[in-house]
């Protein structure tokens, strides 16, 4: 079975348990599907199709390069680096405007790996 198909069932065997015709463990057996997972995902409030992801792909891109310039420079970057680099990216989503205007006084990520160092 698909990751897609698993949501699937899950939504709709949430949208079943809501109801409350049927137990928690009918349900599950029903739809396939754990009656502790069915369990969680309805105390919790979990929504099968919200994803963890916070990055698109080209965002995780921009995070890499930034890491990957800052250690050619000889700035070895750690977790915290990391970090910072993702909720800058996560904050220029967010509030594009504010982060424009800021960048502007600096160099953009993109033209760091141009610069000399002195």
């Amino acid at each position: 079975m698909s990751s897609s198909e698993r949501r699937e069932r899950i939504k709709s065997a949430l949208a079943e348990a809501v109801l409350g015709q049927l137990s928690v463990r009918s349900i599950a057996k029903k739809w396939g599907i754990k009656s502790s997972t069915l369990h969680y995902n309805q105390t919790h409030n979990v929504s099968p199709t919200k994803s963890n992801q916070y990055l698109t792909h080209t965002e995780e891109e921009i995070v890499i390069k930034d890491c990957l310039t800052a250690s050619k420079r000889g700035f070895p970057f750690n977790r915290k680096y990391v970090e910072n680099a993702i909720m800058a990216v996560i904050r220029e989503k967010e509030c594009p405007k504010i982060t424009q205007t800021n960048r502007s006084r600096r160099m953009p990520l993109q033209d760091l790996t141009n610069t000399q160092l002195l």
